[in-house]
C-alpha cells in the first residue's frame, strides 16, 4: 500500500513538519511506500519529497492512503483533494482565531480561507476518518462530520526522547525561567514581562526570563518586545533566543527551573510536555488545550492573576520539595504521550498492521 502525506508546507523548526516527517518514518518503516507533497518548501529537505505529477498519480490511486494535514488555508491542496480516489485522512491541527492578528489583514484574510476550507473538507465524500490534536481541537470540526465518520483525538507526534542528552546543571541560586513560542501577539511574551515587574515590585528582585522562538513578516511584535524590556530596564534579565538549535534549546530547558506559558490559544502546545520532559515546573495559563496537554500536573489558574503566578514562583524556588513534587507529576503525565503510545494508537486508527503494509 502507498501513502501521500500532503502539508501547505515544510521547513525546519516546525510542528507540523516535524510530524510530517515522524509519521513518514513510522509508515516507512512498516515497509510502505510513503511520499510527501508540499506546495512550499523552505530550508528542508527528504528523500521523500515528491514532485507535483507523482503525487497526482498517487491521488488517482485508489489503493492509496492520503494523509491531509491541515491547519491554514491552502487552496492548492483543496485542488489536489479533489482528485482523491483512495482513502482520505484529516490530521487537523486547528486554525488560530483571526482575532489575535487584528493589525496582520494578509494573516486574516488565510485563517478566514482555512476555516471556509474546513467546512468544505468535513462534506469531502472520500473523507473516512479525522484525527485532531486535542480535544479542544475536536470541538472546532464542524459538527455536520460527526457521525459520517470517526473524529478522533491524537496528540501530535514529537521528538522530545530523542533530545539531545546534556551535562546542564541548574544554578540554584539563580531562577530561570523559559517559555517557548512564535514571537506573535497572542503567545504573551509580553504579559511574561509585566510577571517579571510585579515580581521585582513584590520580592525586590528579578528571575531570567529566556524567550525562545520564531517571528513572522517584519517581526514588528519583535521589535515592539525589546522596546519593552528596554522601557521597564529588564535588559539584563530577559534573554531573547531566535530559532534555536536542538541543542541550544535543550540546553535551556535542563537550565531552567520553570517554565511559564500565559499564551491565549494552544491547539495543544508541544512545549508544555517538553518542559515537562525536561524536569521544569510547569506553571500556564488554562487557554485552549493546555490544561488538557497538562493533566494532573496542571498548575496555574484561567485568569491571568499576576500576584496568584508570582507567588507560586517565590513558594516553589524556596521549597525544593515541593518543586520536586510537581516536576514528579509533570514526568508522570509525560508518560500518557510517550511516542510509542501515539505511534500505536495513530496505527490503529489508520488500520496499518504488518499484513496490510505488505500489500
Amino acid at each position: 500500500m502507498n501513502v501521500l502525506i500532503l502539508t501547505p508546507s515544510l521547513t525546519q523548526h516546525d510542528a507540523v513538519s516535524n510530524e510530517v516527517v515522524l509519521q513518514h518514518k513510522l509508515l516507512s518503516a512498516k515497509g510502505l511506500g510513503v511520499s510527501l507533497y508540499a506546495e512550499k518548501v523552505k530550508s528542508f529537505s527528504h528523500g521523500a519529497l515528491c514532485t507535483r505529477g507523482k503525487a497526482v498519480a498517487l491521488l488517482q490511486d485508489p489503493a492509496c492512503l492520503v494523509i491531509y494535514h491541515h491547519s491554514t488555508g491552502w487552496q492548492e491542496g483543496e485542488i489536489l483533494l479533489a482528485q482523491v480516489q483512495g482513502k482520505l485522512v484529516i490530521r487537523y491541527h486547528g486554525i488560530t482565531p483571526a482575532e489575535f492578528f487584528p493589525h496582520e489583514p494578509a494573516t486574516q484574510r488565510e485563517i478566514q480561507q482555512g476555516n471556509e476550507q474546513t467546512r468544505r473538507l468535513a462534506e469531502h465524500h472520500r473523507l473516512q476518518l479525522v484525527i485532531c490534536n486535542s480535544h479542544f481541537i475536536q470541538q472546532e470540526w464542524p459538527s455536520g462530520g460527526m457521525g459520517k465518520y470517526p473524529v478522533e483525538v491524537l496528540a501530535p507526534f514529537h521528538s522530545l526522547e530523542a533530545f539531545p542528552s546534556l551535562a546542564f546543571q541548574k544554578i540554584e541560586d539563580e531562577i530561570h525561567v523559559l517559555f517557548v513560542g512564535r514571537f506573535t501577539p497572542h503567545k504573551g511574551q509580553s504579559n511574561l514581562l509585566r510577571l517579571m515587574i510585579r515580581y521585582r515590585e513584590r520580592y525586590g528582585s528579578l528571575f531570567h526570563l529566556h524567550l525562545v522562538g520564531k517571528g513572522s513578516g517584519k517581526k514588528t511584535f519583535l521589535y515592539a518586545l525589546y522596546q519593552e524590556i528596554f522601557a521597564n530596564s529588564l535588559s539584563a534579565h530577559v534573554h531573547i533566543h531566535y530559532d534555536v538549535e536542538a541543542k541550544i534549546l535543550a540546553s535551556l530547558y535542563q537550565r531552567s527551573h520553570f517554565f511559564i506559558s500565559f499564551s491565549e490559544h494552544e491547539g495543544f502546545g508541544l512545549p508544555l510536555l517538553e518542559a515537562q520532559y525536561h524536569g521544569l515546573a510547569v506553571l500556564a495559563l488554562y487557554r485552549g488545550a493546555v490544561k488538557e496537554a497538562l493533566g494532573a500536573a496542571a498548575l496555574g489558574g484561567e485568569t491571568l492573576d499576576l500576584d496568584r503566578f508570582c507567588a507560586a514562583i517565590r513558594i516553589l524556588s524556596t521549597h525544593q520539595k515541593m518543586r520536586e513534587e510537581v516536576v514528579q507529576a509533570g514526568h508522570k503525565n509525560f508518560e500518557i504521550y510517550k511516542m510509542k503510545r501515539l505511534q500505536e494508537k495513530f496505527l490503529a486508527l489508520l488500520g496499518v498492521n504488518d499484513d496490510n503494509a505488505r500489500q
